[in-house]
């Protein structure tokens, strides 16, 4: 089982799938208890649930970091067109003094 895991984790597995190596790790870790690989098992576990949660930190911070730069693009928009307000009263102040 414990094997089983390491190919389903392994980095150059063209079919790599971290779900069903978690499973087999699980099984690895539960199933017999302390087996040669149980603390190993753990500890890849482990490793991956933490990767996991990084994965949808980095995704959730994606997210944030999109809907900002919009945000900042639109406020952008919006100086510009308050500068050309701005200019537009400012030349008919200036009309109105002649």
């Amino acid at each position: 089982m414990f094997y089983c895991g390491l190919i389903y984790a392994h980095p150059a597995n063209p079919k790599r799938d971290y779900a069903r190596s978690m499973e087999y790790l699980k099984k690895a870790s539960e199933g017999y208890a302390k087996g040669a690989f149980t603390e190993q098992a753990n500890v890849m576990l482990s490793i991956m649930k933490e990767n996991k949660e990084l994965n949808r930190t980095v995704e959730r911070s994606k997210t944030s970091l999109e809907e900002s730069n919009r945000l900042i693009e639109k406020l952008k928009a919006l100086i510009e067109a308050s500068k050309k307000v701005d200019i537009e009263i400012e030349d008919k102040k200036r009309e109105s003094v002649r």
